[in-house]
């Protein structure tokens, strides 16, 4: 409907650039603190989040009986942001999340309100969340726990610093995402996988959380030791001559 010098002046409009260089992550310590400071609709969206990195839109979006294959436990999504089909194993921590939540019947989508209609946006409770989730943390090592007590905090048992209150600060939803793929990359999880997992076309989009495997990247290298049996013989060789300077000595 649009005239034709209308539309070529609309395409060579160049968009804003999109920020994917950004990666935030929670800890392990983190995420149980943010888990537990969420109310009680948001918890089950949360723990979605950390366990299949799915998108926001993604997760508020299920249906039970159009996603949700909890028999053979999988998440199917028909059509994703990059318009293909993805299946998403459900572990055992969602699987019981899951089937620990009412389904209401007179609405098709897995999170809804009291009144029956789906989220459409969580930000409100979120930020909440966040500033619930209070932590105590070293300044001088990189101590971190859950708060237990409302005394102060005091100092660290490690290096003797004083310990703060803080919460999680600079972290957004989608950076649940992220902190899905980190801590897979952390557990040695090929990327193949993670991009299969996330739902990324190309690799390219994967690999930036490449950086996060350096004991991975050991591992694979010492592979050589056995292969080529360098391991084995260096080895040897550094016995055999320790023993003759004993001897000597």
């Amino acid at each position: 409907m649009v005239e034709e010098e209308v539309l070529k002046k609309v395409r060579r409009v160049k968009l804003l650039p999109e920020n994917n260089r950004r990666l935030r992550y929670l800890s392990k310590v983190e995420c149980q603190a943010l888990v537990d400071a969420c109310a009680s609709h948001l918890r089950p969206i949360v723990i979605t989040a950390l366990n299949t990195g799915m998108r926001k839109e993604e997760i508020l979006s299920l249906e039970w009986d159009k996603n949700l294959d909890l028999k053979n436990g999988f998440i199917l999504l028909q059509k994703t942001k990059n318009g293909t089909r993805r299946e998403i194993p459900i572990n055992e921590p969602l699987r019981e999340t899951l089937h620990g939540m009412v389904r209401r019947l007179d609405s098709p989508y897995v999170f809804v309100n009291e009144g029956g209609r789906r989220y459409k946006e969580v930000k409100k409770s979120f930020s909440s969340a966040l500033k619930g989730a209070v932590l105590e943390r070293c300044s001088g090592c990189r101590l971190e726990r859950r708060k237990t007590s409302s005394q102060p905090p005091g100092n660290c048992p490690s290096c003797g610093a004083p310990l703060r209150w803080e919460g999680i600060k600079d972290f957004r939803f989608h950076d649940l995402r992220h902190t899905f793929a980190s801590h897979l990359v952390m557990a040695g999880v090929d990327i193949t996988t993670i991009q299969q997992l996330l739902g990324h076309k190309t690799l390219a989009m994967t690999l930036r959380y490449a950086h996060l495997a350096p004991a991975h990247k050991a591992r694979a290298v010492d592979v050589l030791k056995e292969r080529l049996g360098q391991g084995s013989t260096i080895q040897k060789l550094y016995n055999l001559k320790k023993k003759e300077l004993t001897n000597v000595g």
